[in-house]
């Protein structure tokens, strides 16, 4: 899997975007006339990436408003308003509070309001709804809009499905599983033949039974398929190595996430961003970061994240020199090149500027910050056995301090998941120690993790890989070595559902690596490096790290 993006990952980019767009558009032209839409707050990013302003224009679409906004009514002409939420209760019930505060004004209101709900209208959503039946009456339609998988970058996709490990282990929430059965089968319905289905776990296994169920439903063998040739499907669970994302990434982009925390689009807001006129930033400014050079940079290793950064500051400063002793243009044609290498060259050197400040700012934290690199020490010294079986002192020392508690257990599951189990000494130790310091709210977080098999007392021990991966700085994530064995046997020690048409191999074929349960940037990162013999895209139901898991644990 190579880093940089190859034609056939933009096409698959394109391809999902594509079909977003279309089912978006093709939902909103079905309403005549002039719409407003009102967005659930948390749904106004990810949609920046299926269609921005200018598009929806074109379909009609006058105005814009935020669904917390209660009581707020367009000015501008419109006949329909378009609420669109989540499939949670949690959105239903702001769009009843909203619904409400529209009806309380007392005016006559002759529009026509519809939900549309992302991805699915499920039939209990429905029935809250009908509950009220003053909110009922205002309602012209509720549908579903079953846009389930978002670009990230051009090699990786998102469901944004954070939860998805808590509620399946927490609240036996199977339907989870479901929309990711339903978000890869529209992904298969983009390409010309059915592929191969290759599953590692129990929940993959339960997804690959759905898509081959799905695949046999009569309402959906004359689906029109797309171009896009994806010859396998490849499922692992995100729980075969729920190790990995309690490490500290050392990657530059798996460190952003860790430090300064990725928006669901890869959007990053900071206080340090440069501005274009050369002064210091000061305030929270919000970037996408995918320009070139954060291609360059995302998979490096941090400690050499200076070093390229230093030889594109040189590429930038020829580029400049060269400019300046540009000839003289005679023709049109000339100084639209001239001014076109002027711009890229000044967007370059702009670019640089922001990730300089970005890689001073992770290295501050990194270098300068005593506790974070006690954890980086830490979190290598466990996995190279160095502590054993025993209490770790600084892990004590955070619960002295009061530290995060996310934070704490955080080093806590590491330890257990990297010996198999914490000793019965070890595991009370920390117990008795964590309930004396944070008290009973912050202990069920702990019963959580106990439940979901991150903490526990001693079993016996997982055994170890002992390759090197820069992306941890040593320590190979055990997902991404069932996966490179897999490449290297054809996936013979992988359950698999053959395609009933052989999927045709050539230049352009694509493999899908799908992850339940969210996959780190760095494995990512290291996803890139292991040889495939077809082009790779990475789907995932989030992206993911060991704060946010533990987060997305405790709001469970």
């Amino acid at each position: 899997m190579e880093t940089n993006a190859s034609p056939n990952e933009k096409s698959a980019q394109q391809n999902v975007a594509d079909f977003n767009r279309t089912l978006f558009f093709g939902t909103l032209d079905a309403l005549e006339g002039a719409k407003v839409l009102v967005w659930e707050q948390v749904l106004m990013t990810p949609f920046n990436m299926v269609a921005g302003a200018t598009a929806l224009k074109q379909h009609k679409v006058v105005a814009m408003h935020d669904l917390n906004e209660c009581g707020i009514v367009s000015p501008t002409e419109h006949t329909h308003v378009v609420y669109i939420i989540s499939s949670t209760f949690t959105a239903i019930k702001k769009l009843i509070a909203h619904l409400s505060s529209i009806r309380s004004l007392q005016f006559n209101d002759d529009r026509s309001h519809h939900v549309l709900i992302v991805p699915e209208a499920t039939l209990a959503l429905r029935e809250r709804l009908q509950q009220n039946r003053e909110i009922a009456s205002m309602i012209t339609s509720v549908e579903s809009l079953p846009i389930r998988v978002y670009p990230l970058y051009e090699d990786v996709f998102t469901l944004l499905m954070d939860n998805t490990p808590a509620k399946l282990l927490l609240n036996n929430d199977w339907t989870e599983l479901h929309k990711c059965a339903s978000a890869l089968r529209q992904l298969e319905l983009l390409s010309p033949s059915l592929p191969n289905i290759r599953c590692k776990g129990k929940w993959a296994a339960q997804i690959a039974e759905m898509i081959k169920k799905m695949r046999n439903d009569v309402n959906e063998t004359s689906a029109v398929r797309g171009k896009w040739n994806i010859t396998d499907i490849v499922i692992v669970d995100r729980w075969i190595d729920p190790l990995t994302p309690m490490l500290t990434q050392h990657t530059y982009a798996g460190l952003i996430d860790e430090i300064i925390t990725f928006g669901p689009s890869g959007n990053l807001t900071a206080n340090f961003f440069p501005k274009r006129d050369g002064s210091e930033g000061d305030i929270p400014t919000t970037r996408s970061l995918r320009d070139e050079i954060f291609t360059q940079l995302r998979d490096l290793h941090i400690r050499n994240v200076g070093k390229c950064i230093v030889q594109t500051v040189g590429e930038v400063r020829d580029e400049k020199k060269i400019l300046k002793e540009y000839p003289s243009m005679e023709s049109m044609a000339e100084r639209k090149v001239f001014v076109r290498r002027v711009v890229e060259a000044e967007e370059k050197e702009f670019n640089t500027r922001i990730h300089t400040a970005i890689a001073e700012h992770l290295m501050g934290a990194v270098r300068d910050d005593r506790k974070m690199c006690k954890f980086l020490e830490v979190e290598m010294n466990i996995i190279r056995g160095v502590y054993g079986e025993r209490v770790i002192p600084f892990v004590e020392e955070l619960m002295y301090d009061a530290f995060q508690p996310s934070r704490v257990l955080r080093l806590i599951a590491l330890q257990c998941l990297t010996y198999g189990g914490l000793k019965p000494t070890t595991y009370g130790t920390y117990l008795r120690l964590f309930v004396q310091t944070y008290g009973a709210y912050e202990t069920a977080l702990w019963i959580k993790l106990q439940l979901m098999g991150l903490i526990y007392e001693k079993q016996p021990r997982i055994k170890d890989e002992k390759t090197v991966s820069s992306a941890y700085s040593g320590y190979t994530p055990i997902l991404i070595r069932h996966i490179e064995l897999g490449v290297s046997n054809e996936w013979k020690d992988w359950a698999t559902a053959s395609s009933p048409d052989p999927p045709c191999m050539d230049s352009n074929s694509t493999t899908l690596i799908f992850v339940v349960g969210g996959i780190t940037l760095a494995e990512v990162a290291c996803l890139r490096r292991i040889r495939f013999p077809a082009h790779v895209i990475v789907v995932s139901s989030c992206v993911t790290r060991g704060s946010q898991l533990i987060r997305s644990i405790r709001s469970t």
